[in-house]
């Protein structure tokens, strides 16, 4: 009787033991793979997130390069060609945004799950928005010294131009004022350029008020040149009055001397027989007046005057009756 049993026992542990063995070979490929798709599930949203940060870095870069794009818009606008040439590519890659990856993996879907080609897309944006906030870095640098490089070049123009009029116009405006301040400008903008680190803005406020300084300078050059027209129109003016006034005084002498040339001249009858004798004679005896007033001729009125003294029809003014 024990034999039996003995024998129905043995089975029976038999089957529970390979039951257990199993049980237990399931339970250790259940837990296995749970943790395989765990270990994939979290790979997935790894990966989904780092692409997902990547395509937002990238686009932001690219709206910040197409602000900066706005104002550097050729090789012209920055110090360095190469600087342009190296953004305009930086900004030239193309990126897609791709939806998320299914993380949502079942027991055969997690075995075919490979997120090896997305991640090498995030590797590519993340170098391609590297290489783009460096040109954005470098093409902001380079446009800021040419900025300065033009500014420089703009200063320099209009210091050369105020220093032309500060030294044409010396001695040539109605207030010399307006040079002295014209010249204050020009040590001020001088000095700012000898500044190696001086900025656009510090280079443009410097220049500014020249302009109107030197336009206040060729305004006082004008204010004399027509005060100087107008004094040299009085002075002539004044010129040709007093040359008038000489002439008349002059024609007024000459007709004087004339008046006086004649009325000594003018031959006298005696009444007798010796004027008489004189005349029939045929001689050409010049009369003492004629003989006196010939060696005056030429001279002018003051030395006649001087070497003959004033007749006496001249003094007492009564020369027309003695003329006959």
């Amino acid at each position: 009787m024990s034999n039996s049993s003995a024998s129905f026992s043995h089975p029976r542990r038999r089957t529970m033991i390979i039951t257990s063995s199993i049980c237990g070979i399931a339970l250790v490929l259940a837990g296995g793979t749970f943790s395989v798709r765990q270990s994939r599930v979290s790979a997935c949203v790894s990966v989904n997130g780092g692409y997902e940060s990547a395509v937002s870095t990238w686009q932001a870069s690219v709206k910040q390069a197409e602000t900066i794009g706005e104002k550097v818009t050729s090789a012209d606008s920055v110090a360095d060609v190469s600087v342009f040439t190296d953004f305009s590519k930086a900004r030239s890659v193309k990126v897609a945004e791709q939806k998320a990856l299914n993380c949502g993996l079942g027991l055969v879907s997690m075995w075919g799950f490979d997120p090896s080609s997305r991640q090498v897309e995030t590797e590519r944006i993340v170098k391609a928005t590297s290489a783009l906030k460096t040109a954005i870095g470098r093409v902001e640098k380079s446009y800021e010294v040419k900025q300065v490089e033009v500014a420089r070049a703009q200063a320099q123009q209009v210091l050369d131009t105020a220093n032309q009029v500060y030294q044409s116009t010396d001695g040539q405006v109605a207030d010399n004022a307006t040079r002295d301040s014209l010249k204050t400008l020009i040590d001020t903008l001088q000095n700012t350029l000898n500044d190696k680190q001086a900025t656009v803005e510090a280079l443009q406020k410097a220049s500014q008020p020249i302009q109107s300084a030197s336009d206040t300078v060729n305004q006082s050059v004008e204010a004399k040149r027509v005060a100087d027209q107008k004094a040299r129109e009085q002075a002539e003016q004044q010129a040709r009055a007093q040359q008038a006034q000489a002439n008349a005084q002059r024609a007024q002498r000459n007709t004087t001397r004339n008046m006086g040339r004649s009325a000594n001249s003018a031959p006298r009858n005696s009444g007798g027989g010796a004027g008489s004798a004189r005349a029939n004679t045929g001689t050409n005896t010049p009369t003492p007046s004629t003989q006196k007033y010939s060696q005056f001729d030429g001279m002018s009125l003051e030395d006649f005057e001087k070497a003959q003294g004033v007749s006496p029809c001249v003094a007492a003014g009564n020369c027309n009756l003695a003329v006959g």
